[in-house]
């Protein structure tokens, strides 16, 4: 914002000033890789946990630096060219940056789908499309930042007049929200969750009859916790005859 004040406020109609980068522009891609870098490092931490594979964490770790370490190169190399239309000079680092940056997310989703999908057993209903919405999310939140450091990298190569900033300056809100989805879903799940258990619950209890016998049936969750529910069950039977039959058995 500071530079688009500059650039089309201060510097109003000025060419030559819009035609280079400044200071203020040249910061812009360093952000970008140390944001970009630290969400990584945030999603190969939870690799980690999950499953505990140095290697593989390892790997996301290197690519997370290289974003970071890449991007304030670019940013240097931005302040040094200084002209927009000589970007080119610096080709192989911007190169380098989406690189990196787009094979430590395809590691970071590919090893968290492939890993969610060993947990799918297809007799647990519930348990199936809680899995299904973590790899759903996973794939849309990853995709979306390797397509457009794919987009970032084809403008930038193919076309000098300026078009790959749009993909640039954009790219550090993208791995900013893909994160702050990460975690405000888990909420929103805890909350389905806790509705579907309510309503199950209220499912259970009541009066139905079946082959003539009328049963009353109450389920009572002790100390209800999600980790390890106790259940109760109380089943009344009543059998259900007419008129002449209990008379006949009264008479017996």
């Amino acid at each position: 914002m500071a530079y688009m004040y500059l650039s089309l406020v201060k510097h109003f109609g000025d060419i030559p000033y819009i035609s280079d980068s400044t200071w203020v522009f040249a910061a812009e891609p360093a952000l970008v890789g140390i944001i970009g870098g630290l969400v990584q490092s945030f999603y190969g931490w939870r690799v980690q946990i999950l499953l505990g594979n140095w290697f593989v964490t390892l790997v996301i770790f290197v690519g997370a630096l290289a974003n970071m370490l890449m991007g304030i190169a670019t940013a240097i190399g931005a302040d040094i060219v200084k002209a927009f239309s000589e970007f080119q000079k610096f080709q192989v680092v911007v190169i380098i940056w989406a690189v990196t940056a787009m094979a430590a997310d395809l590691i970071i989703m590919a090893t968290l789908v492939l890993h969610l999908r060993h947990f799918k057993t297809g007799f647990n209903k519930g348990t199936d499309n809680q899995i299904d919405r973590i790899i759903r999310l996973t794939l849309q939140t990853g995709m979306i930042t390797v397509v457009w450091d794919i987009a970032h990298l084809l403008t930038f190569l193919l076309d000098p007049a300026g078009v790959h900033l749009f993909f640039n300056f954009t790219l550090a809100k993208l791995y900013t929200n893909s994160l702050l989805s990460s975690l405000n879903s888990r909420g929103g799940w805890k909350f389905m969750d806790s509705t579907t258990d309510n309503a199950t619950v209220s499912n259970r209890s009541g009066i139905y009859t079946e082959h003539g016998v009328s049963q009353h049936v109450e389920v009572n969750l002790g100390h209800h916790t999600r980790s390890r529910p106790e259940v109760f069950i109380q089943v009344e039977s009543h059998e259900m005859m007419d008129q002449n039959q209990k008379s006949a058995a009264i008479e017996y």
